[in-house]
């Protein structure tokens, strides 16, 4: 049995009184949409916080170890023999910035994109669970490569690091808290012995593969791709990496990525495949906001066993009668399956886990009264 909760928040202030923008309709449409998604953003930021938070105190532990293989390197005059360096024009120590350059305009776009939901009309992802998502995927990348740079002492091919540069080798550390301060500037662009696998490529990778999951344009699709390939390249011709840390940060990533990923969005009994199948008890919230000013109303269905992987579906609008129910009959195909606890649109019918579907921007005459629910 499916239960529906109606929640009714409604939002009659004046443009004095809850309008910080009175001079700009821009800006107070702007203003509308922030508050909404952060209604929607903010129940999603409270279960899964714990992740997201592991996830950024992660990147300290990274750079703790880091720092540890900087003091454990053993320098060498000559980098190994590389077909890389062979096959790529060499970027001296006056042109290590383009490859830099290149990586935090990406860096720089992708994080801006990530917020994307707090400004647009049209959203594809919850940015709580998009951020839960890809740390966990760092977290796996970052231990992986923690485990393989302190395996082997590789002789960092970059100029800082080679044999008779002062900074080649950390000295020792006198006291033990020495080890527990970071320097994340020196340590991104400044470190030496942490090889494989690139980092700056696990980050891109990352990025770009969560932009593929869950992007909508594909020019921009393609553009990150090509990007990655013309960062990987800068990398190795500005000697900061051996072509083999490049090479492992290219398939470790996507598997990672992928399999995690296929957990998320799957929760079957990989052993039986027939185990899950059956009926599915879901629980629905339905959250109602209403701007008697634009008499725009913003309807959020929450549900928590049917998993939604993208966001484009909860654009569709959904009817609501006089008496407060959601009609069966809805204008969404795709909101009528979820009342009757299916999906018609998924590949899989066994899939269990989900996340909440928003339903936005819709418009009625005036607000309509919310009350009661619905059993399915």
């Amino acid at each position: 049995m499916s239960v529906v909760q109606l929640q009714t928040e409604n939002r009659n202030g004046t443009e004095e009184e809850g309008c910080c923008f009175p001079c700009s309709p821009f800006l107070r449409e702007l203003w509308r949409r922030v508050q909404m998604e952060i209604v929607v953003e903010l129940p999603m930021l409270k279960s899964r916080w714990k992740p997201i938070l592991f996830g950024a105190f992660f990147q300290y532990i990274h750079g703790i170890f880091t720092q540890l293989e900087h003091r454990l390197h053993q320098p060498q005059e000559v980098p190994l023999g590389d077909l890389g360096f062979d096959l790529l024009p060499e970027l001296d120590n006056s042109k290590t910035w383009v490859s830099e350059t290149v990586f935090f305009l990406m860096f720089a776009s992708f994080l801006i994109w990530t917020f994307s939901p707090f400004v647009v009309a049209r959203k594809r992802f919850y940015t709580a669970v998009l951020f839960s998502r890809l740390l966990m995927v760092l977290v796996v990348c970052q231990a992986l490569r923690i485990v393989s740079f302190l395996s082997t002492q590789l002789p960092a091919p970059h100029y800082h690091c080679r044999k008779g540069e002062p900074t080649a080798v950390r000295p020792a550390a006198d006291h033990w808290w020495e080890h527990i301060l970071m320097n994340p500037t020196r340590q991104a662009t400044g470190g030496c012995g942490d090889l494989v696998f690139s980092s700056h490529t696990t980050f891109i990778l990352v990025g770009v593969l969560t932009y593929q999951t869950y992007g909508g344009l594909f020019a921009v699709k393609v553009l990150g791709w090509i990007l990655a390939g013309i960062l990987s390249l800068l990398i190795i011709a500005s000697r900061k990496h051996y072509t083999v840390d490049i090479v492992v940060a290219w398939y470790t990533v996507p598997l990672v990525f992928y399999t995690m990923h296929r957990r998320w969005t799957t929760h079957r009994d990989m052993r039986d495949e027939d185990s899950t199948k059956g009926e599915m008890d879901t629980e629905l919230e339905v959250v109602v906001q209403y701007d008697s000013r634009t008499q725009k109303s913003d309807v959020h269905v929450w549900q928590t066993n049917i998993y939604d992987n993208r966001r484009e579906r909860a654009e569709n609008s959904v009817s609501v009668q006089s008496n407060g129910l959601l009609s069966q009959e809805s204008q969404s195909p795709f909101a009528a399956a979820l009342l009757k606890n299916e999906r018609s649109d998924l590949r899989k019918p066994d899939v269990r886990k989900t996340e909440p579907t928003a339903f936005r921007s819709f418009s009625e005459g005036s607000c309509p009264s919310l009350t009661g629910g619905i059993d399915g």
